[in-house]
């Protein structure tokens, strides 16, 4: 299995790396890999495209130096980070901001989630949503889509995020030094 037990975004980073060790073999593991999955090799085709191009882009304008063309960017210097979780996870809200949660434990299986003032749940298909006890290093949730139906909203594509990722990355900072208390974008209190 490829999930994570707390971030979709290092599940699907787990499946493109089997993915890519598919490639590394042969054309036919590659078709027996996306059938054993269920996945679209078209897709993942069209993603290993994009990625190409990105990589492109960022070597042209600089933001990888000199890598050599065919040296593999997992083992390169410009990604001796990228297992690190909590790094690759507020990078992940740099770029998803305002797509944040608050979560809160109540008892042993229950939570609320808030964003701004709306509540939120997990969609059924997040890593997430089967998560029954939280950390209390697990109260600020990144999101990639929220669905809302009439009785409920959903977000979906979610990992856990440090609130200093929030304070570096969020918007207008507001300090309470009496109470021991930052807000973020006038609704994120981090104490």
């Amino acid at each position: 299995s490829f999930a994570d037990p707390d971030s979709d975004f290092m599940t699907y980073c787990n499946l493109w790396e089997a993915y890519s060790k598919a490639l590394e073999e042969s054309h036919s593991a590659v078709r027996q890999f996306c059938r054993d999955n269920y996945l679209s090799h078209a897709a993942l085709r069209e993603i290993s495209d994009a990625r190409r191009q990105f990589l492109g882009l960022l070597q042209s304008i600089g933001f990888l130096g000199d890598l050599v063309k065919g040296e593999k960017l997992k083992t390169s210097v410009f990604n001796k980070h990228a297992r690190k979780q909590e790094l690759v996870n507020s990078v992940i809200c740099a770029g998803l901001i305002p797509n944040v949660a608050h979560l809160e434990q109540r008892q042993m299986a229950e939570y609320i989630m808030w964003h701004n003032t709306e509540r939120l749940y997990f969609h059924k298909a997040s890593v997430n949503a089967s998560k029954k006890r939280f950390s209390s290093s697990e109260n600020w949730v990144v999101f990639h889509e929220k669905f809302g139906t009439s009785n409920r909203t959903t977000i979906s594509t979610t990992c856990f995020v440090h609130p200093f990722a929030l304070l570096l990355f969020g918007g207008h900072v507001v300090v309470k030094h009496t109470e021991r208390l930052v807000i973020v974008d006038e609704w994120m209190r981090i104490n």
